[in-house]
């Protein structure tokens, strides 16, 4: 996850984040058959994007287990507020993935982002990138993450970069489904297509 390193609002009133400066090219420009990623690349980069969801989505056990301190550093606080409520990321796409040297894949662009399961007031998103049962859903879950995330990782696996002209489009899905299962391994194929299933 891109880091913070500060913020504020100065006294004209604008709003400013201070973020890591990251080196790299984004998820996109792999996302073409002749530079698309082994499936090595690909399973590193997968393991490495769960586990940031999974820091940034609700996790009941790490709360649990933050709650059963006697008291909490304000760093502690924040994991706890973290782990109970979570956030959704929503806008997760070959763009807004960076692929550094050091760090491996970085997820940024959390413009969109809200708590989960926080109610559905805007529906702001990259056309084709939203699961088809959410579209009619009241909360923001960690589902939308996990589809948005299996999606991507076809296009960056098969080298298949669609641009998605509306929600359902059903065809350019179905054929980057039959590509994933042709060129990765049928089990690690399998888990993808499980994402955004």
């Amino acid at each position: 996850i891109v880091k913070l390193i500060t913020h504020g609002q100065p006294d004209d009133g604008k709003a400013y984040l201070v973020m890591e400066h990251l080196e790299g090219s984004t998820l996109r420009d792999k996302c073409q058959r002749v530079l698309r990623l082994s499936p090595p690349e690909i399973k590193d980069i997968t393991l490495k994007l769960l586990d940031a969801l999974n820091y940034m989505h609700p996790n009941e056990a790490r709360a649990k287990k933050l709650r059963q301190n006697k008291e909490l550093s304000p760093t502690e606080y924040a994991e706890l507020e973290l782990a109970r409520h979570g956030k959704i990321h929503r806008d997760i796409k070959p763009e807004n993935i960076v692929l550094t040297a050091d760090r491996g894949p970085v997820l940024i662009d959390f413009n969109i982002s809200v708590s989960a399961n926080d109610p559905m007031m805007t529906v702001t998103h990259t056309p084709g990138y939203l699961p088809e049962d959410l579209i009619s859903g009241q909360q923001w879950t960690p589902d939308v993450d996990l589809y948005q995330l299996g999606l991507t990782l076809a296009q960056a696996a098969t080298g298949m970069s669609y641009e998605f002209l509306g929600e359902r489009d059903v065809e350019k899905l179905s054929d980057l489904r039959i590509q994933l299962q042709k060129d990765l391994p049928p089990t690690f194929a399998a888990g993808i297509l499980k994402l955004f299933a």
